[in-house]
């Protein structure tokens, strides 16, 4: 029974590392996830080009209706030019969410291949009840695999047993038309700057429920390195991506691979 706890504050915290990277919020505008069935069946390989068409043309759907300054849409641009050709991200991972006098810490090390059936791996750094555990996230498989470091083993769990809402958030994380949506929000440049010969920008995005954000995004990547987010003017969360590395063509293995030892399917 421990570990299955255990099993279940790791995916929750899994998921919710990528879906605030991913997704590039912290809560929607709309509040309530969105509900979709995940297709774990085989899925036939996209035309060349069809991929990128498609997210051109959301893409451009969603800019049509926003309000976005001139100087914002420049790095909305970039960053639609850089999710298009997304294939993997390797990236260490820091959140921060203020709740009241207490702040709570997670960090970790992420690797996520996009390029056919998403394939994500999450190794915990913080907190200490979660430290060196590691996480593997398997579309293909269909399979969630948790190294426990505390018994030595790794504990199998079916996404399809995983519950409608971590399944709808895994369709989102592999849905990359839905990556930094900005059809609900507003956006604006608060200020650009240029360090060690790399252009940063900082957006305002407005538009939310009942929370405002600062996203800073540098050129080298065009990938979010930081989201601030902000309710009544407090600052209640901090997602910061450090040394990100895109299209390195990991190999699907090195995500995979965990501890030979023994395994246990729940």
């Amino acid at each position: 029974m421990k570990s299955c706890g255990k099993i279940s504050v790791s995916v929750v915290v899994l998921i919710h590392f990528l879906i605030l990277f991913l997704l590039s919020g912290i809560g929607g505008a709309e509040g309530a996830p969105k509900k979709i069935s995940l297709d774990l069946s085989p899925r036939p390989e996209p035309e060349t080009g069809e991929r990128a068409e498609t997210l051109e043309e959301k893409y451009q759907e969603a800019l049509d209706e926003i309000e976005i300054s001139e100087e914002a849409a420049y790095v909305v641009e970039n960053i639609k030019n850089a999710l298009t050709e997304l294939q993997d991200l390797e990236a260490d991972v820091y959140k921060v969410e203020q709740r009241g006098t207490r702040s709570e810490e997670a960090r970790g090390k992420l690797m996520v291949n996009f390029a056919q059936r998403l394939v994500a791996r999450l190794e915990m750094q913080a907190p200490s009840a979660l430290r060196g555990q590691i996480i593997v996230m398997d579309e293909e498989k269909a399979e969630a695999h948790i190294y426990m470091p505390v018994n030595n083993q790794i504990n199998v769990l079916s996404l399809k047993d995983m519950g409608e809402e971590a399944l709808s958030s895994l369709n989102e994380m592999i849905d990359l038309a839905t990556l930094f949506d900005f059809s609900r929000y507003q956006v604006s440049l608060l200020s650009s700057s240029k360090k060690d010969g790399v252009n940063e920008y900082l957006l305002y995005v407005s538009g939310f429920e009942d929370q405002t954000q600062e996203v800073l995004v540098r050129d080298d990547t065009w990938i979010p390195c930081e989201i601030l987010v902000f309710k009544d003017g407090q600052l209640t969360g901090k997602l910061e991506l450090k040394n990100v590395v895109l299209n390195q063509l990991l190999d699907l293995e090195t995500i995979r691979d965990l501890p030979d030892v023994k395994k246990f399917h729940l």
